[in-house]
């Protein structure tokens, strides 16, 4: 999943960015940059060992680093945004040491919905200046639901910019190329410069959904950089209560709404990133396209089931492996074996 970390000038995402991935920032990658942190995974642990599997490959998360955002001379903020519509979803970086968090937030939001609005409407422009040409009666059928759905977001993000929109599968194939911010989901990581804990994220940040990530992030990149013997000592005469790296990527994973599954052999045990609520069928497609056109049905097991059965035979000789039919939704943890035509 990539991941673009959104955020104001100095609100400490490209420290963020550094500590999650490794990658040393480049002030001059002004197109942005990109960072790879694979997501711990104990379950994959033991599946690898389970099946003597000769790779164990993890789940990633991609991050990507662009220019913070100006809040006065903000000419070169578009441009700034358009990398960011490139991702799958946004990590919304605010700054609890600089400014009142939640106008922060809500300054980001507005100007997130803003550039969604510009596009919409430029659309609507055109599709409206389409329908005064000659157009076949299956375009202006298409032009106009397409006009519909448009006006029916831009009115929903007029109402409010922070507004959560659902779109049928049809609906958001008909605007996925303009990558609406507004469709993405999206998290809030609040850098505090101290020790926090959750109890003092101010109310309007708390009701979030997923609920803000509170990392103290110069004082967490400080820490990682000793000797490991020395980190629980620096950590503690700070104060420091940390979620550690391992635990905030987990959290990031989950609350950008993945999941994941696990397929497993003596050649290779991964781990696949998943949207939660997919169907095995496309499923099956992110194993190999090959596996969803010619897809039969799928052997499945949660993990719990089979670390309890401690193997796959005893598992069989239990009953816990389900077949499945295409449209089951696969749920995280769930191991898979995927039957089909090739």
């Amino acid at each position: 999943m990539r991941v673009g970390l959104a955020g104001y000038m100095g609100s400490g995402k490209t420290t963020l960015f550094r500590w999650l991935t490794g990658v040393t920032p480049e002030p001059s990658a002004l197109r942005g940059q990109l960072g790879i942190a694979r997501l711990p995974d104990e379950r994959l642990e033991w599946l690898a060992q389970l099946a003597h599997s000769k790779k164990a490959t993890p789940a990633t998360l991609e991050f990507v680093d662009v220019p913070g955002l100006m809040t006065e001379d903000a000419r070169d903020n578009p441009r700034r945004l358009a990398i960011l519509r490139e991702t799958v979803g946004l990590l919304l970086v605010l700054s609890a040491f600089r400014e009142d968090p939640v106008a922060e937030y809500r300054r980001l939001i507005s100007e997130l919905a803003l550039a969604d609005l510009e596009i919409l409407s430029n659309r609507i422009q055109r599709l409206e200046a389409l329908a005064r040409k000659g157009r076949s009666a299956a375009e202006r059928e298409a032009d106009e639901r397409e006009r519909a759905l448009l006006q029916r977001l831009k009115q929903s993000l007029e109402r409010d910019p922070a507004a959560h929109i659902t779109l049928s599968n049809d609906e958001e194939k008909l605007v996925r190329a303009f990558q609406l911010f507004a469709l993405k989901p999206r998290m809030v990581l609040l850098n505090t410069g101290e020790s926090w804990s959750a109890e003092r994220l101010p109310r309007p940040l708390a009701e979030l959904q997923p609920t803000p990530l509170v990392v103290p992030v110069q004082l967490e990149w400080e820490v990682s950089q000793l000797p490991a013997s020395e980190r629980e000592a620096f950590a503690q005469e700070l104060g420091l209560q940390s979620l550690g790296r391992e635990e905030v990527l987990r959290r990031i994973y989950y609350g950008l709404g993945q999941i994941i599954f696990y397929t497993m052999n003596n050649e290779e045990c991964r781990a696949w990133p998943l949207r939660a609520g997919t169907s095995v069928v496309k499923a099956a497609g992110t194993i190999h396209s090959d596996f969803e056109a010619g897809f039969v049905r799928a052997e499945v097991i949660s993990y719990d089931a089979l670390r309890r059965a401690g193997s796959m035979k005893e598992a069989k000789a239990q009953g816990l492996v389900r077949l499945e039919g295409k449209n089951y939704i696969v749920q995280d943890g769930d191991v898979i074996y995927i039957l089909a035509n090739r």
